[in-house]
């Protein structure tokens, strides 16, 4: 499985491969009832209008990105979904707010698929046909500090090239010399880091904001499957739109994870405590943090498999009509997990608040990686946000190390 998009580069890299999957096509990043998989296919836009077709009756719904819908090779995409939507007349295709403010000077004056978005168009006005529109104005009050959150978490990696306080970057160079500051982010985050270190720079020193568009997509793309319990597949062009997505599920699968494992410290599950506070651990915490050894890698033993689940997938396709694909299978408590998050102020347990708890403590040191912290974070409270992040989950969101807790690191 050769590839130069950086995710899976990185994800193949022998150190964090945790399993081969059953059918031989690519790894399993968490192995548990609930499988994280990565794995590559042939055949291009040909490949993904028959998965469109043979997943008709199956109720996926497929959120494409701007590019898909101008791309005259993705043709047999948007023939696929007229196909399948005439079989079950169900939707088969979302547009989230974001894509359309990216199409929307070409729905009103089209250059190129002029029928494409003259249908588009005339199922957006009527709600009806195999394409619908998704906005946030569809979300409640708590799922909207929800978006809003994950799509800071996730875009934080866009500013590690540009000027924090004093001109300097988050890696202490000065903003100023472009080229030191992205040197500097490639040597400290790899490929992952820097495409989008570049793309912020790019943003920022071209017109002045970094457009979030792309997390903003996969975000909204993740509630609605979560919302409604439905599956879901992403499909897009853009690598960057393939690395958030792996950014994103590592994070909800984590936060989720954390707010079960809350619970069950609270019976005792967990025995008891020991303490640490030292110099890292005071980097993301106020005061001493109570450390519980994990029972299993993957949390096994609250994921057993229930009966109410759903996928989320995401499809990306290169020039050379290689698909690349993640998928997250997710329990629908995820959802209850999220309200939780919304009205407690951002933490992943409220169970011990105004403490968080926390499943993957390898940022404080390597050697924490089997343990499970509660502590008071250290928190960031950004100025458009109503939730605040934890110093530790930022420390994720801008690093490419989301499966750092190594199973060597468990306490037997």
């Amino acid at each position: 499985m050769k590839s130069k998009n950086p995710t899976i580069k990185h994800i193949l890299n022998p150190e964090f491969n945790d399993a081969a999957d059953e059918f031989g096509r690519g790894i399993i990043l968490n192995k548990t009832p609930y499988k994280r998989e990565i794995w590559q296919l042939q055949g291009g836009w040909q490949r993904i209008a028959e998965f469109v077709v043979d997943e008709a009756d199956s109720e996926v719904v497929w959120f494409p990105d701007s590019n898909v819908s101008i791309r005259p090779d993705a043709s047999v995409f948007w023939d696929a979904a007229r196909t399948a939507h005439s079989r079950t007349f169900q939707r088969q295709v979302v547009l989230t707010a974001p894509i359309w403010s990216e199409l929307r000077e070409w729905l009103e004056e089209p250059f190129r698929m002029k029928e494409l978005a003259a249908e588009i168009s005339r199922c957006l006005d009527k709600q009806t046909g195999f394409v619908s529109f998704v906005t946030g104005a569809t979300l409640s009050d708590e799922m909207k500090r929800i978006a809003d959150y994950y799509i800071c978490l996730v875009s934080l990696r866009r500013n590690l090239a540009i000027a924090a306080p004093a001109g300097k970057t988050l890696e202490g160079v000065p903003a100023d010399d472009k080229s030191l500051a992205l040197s500097k982010v490639a040597e400290r985050h790899g490929e992952r880091g820097l495409m989008f270190a570049q793309a912020g720079r790019k943003d920022l020193d071209s017109v002045g904001h970094i457009n979030v568009n792309d997390e903003a997509h996969v975000v909204i793309s993740f509630l609605h499957a979560i919302l409604n319990k439905t599956s879901v597949a992403i499909l897009t062009t853009d690598r960057h739109a393939f690395d958030i997505f792996n950014k994103l599920q590592w994070f909800i699968d984590t936060h989720y994870r954390s707010w079960l494992v809350g619970q069950k410290i609270a019976t005792g599950f967990y025995g008891c405590p020991e303490f640490i506070e030292n110099e890292r651990s005071l980097a993301f915490f106020d005061g001493p943090c109570e450390v519980y050894p994990k029972k299993s890698f993957g949390f096994d033993e609250l994921m057993t498999m229930r009966d109410h689940y759903f996928a989320i997938e995401v499809f990306h396709v290169e020039h050379d009509g290689t698909i690349n694909v993640q998928k997250v299978v997710l329990e629908d408590e995820v959802a209850d997990m999220l309200v939780s998050k919304s009205q407690n102020g951002g933490l992943n347990s409220s169970v011990f608040s105004p403490r968080n708890v926390h499943i993957d403590m390898a940022p404080i040191n390597e050697q924490f990686g089997g343990y499970i912290g509660i502590a008071s974070d250290k928190r960031i409270q950004e100025p458009s946000l109503e939730l605040t992040i934890s110093m530790i989950d930022a420390d994720h969101a801008i690093h490419s190390f989301e499966r750092s807790a190594s199973q060597s690191g468990l306490s037997t």
